[in-house]
């Protein structure tokens, strides 16, 4: 039984008309409060974020260190669209919060422990419980 047959595969907008979009470089699949399970399909485009990595600084047991990352360019990441939520990865919302963009419209995936997701024997995460906003 594949994915589609299991769980509601869905870019539908929800009964109030908003439609969650999911602009990460995988399917994300969520849990609402009334423990159905929905998944969102990967994006063609993802938003991303340019990152050139951090000049060394160090070694430490002939491990180099390096510096923090450069983050550069957002890409794929459409204008805000009445009635559409945008979800991306973290490194991406925070990026854009980073620089002050004020986007009520970009939430990402909660994925730490104090967020809830549903997990497996092995602590994989199954579903998340909740998208979170930055802005």
């Amino acid at each position: 039984m594949g994915l589609e047959e299991r769980y509601n595969m869905t870019t539908d907008p929800d009964a109030s008309g908003v439609r969650l979009e999911n602009l990460c470089p995988h399917p994300v699949t969520a849990m609402r409060e009334d423990g159905t399970i929905f998944v969102l399909p990967t994006s063609r485009n993802p938003a991303r974020i340019t990152v050139t990595p951090g000049p060394r600084v160090s070694d430490a047991n002939g491990v180099a260190i390096h510096g923090p990352p450069i983050y550069g360019q957002i890409v794929h990441l459409p204008q805000p669209e009445p009635g559409v939520i945008y979800v991306v990865s973290q490194i991406v919302a925070l990026a854009l919060a980073a620089r002050g963009a004020r986007r009520g419209d970009v939430v990402f995936p909660g994925s730490g422990p104090h967020d809830g997701p549903h997990r497996d024997h092995r602590g994989r995460i199954l579903a998340v419980t909740r998208l979170v906003r930055t802005s």
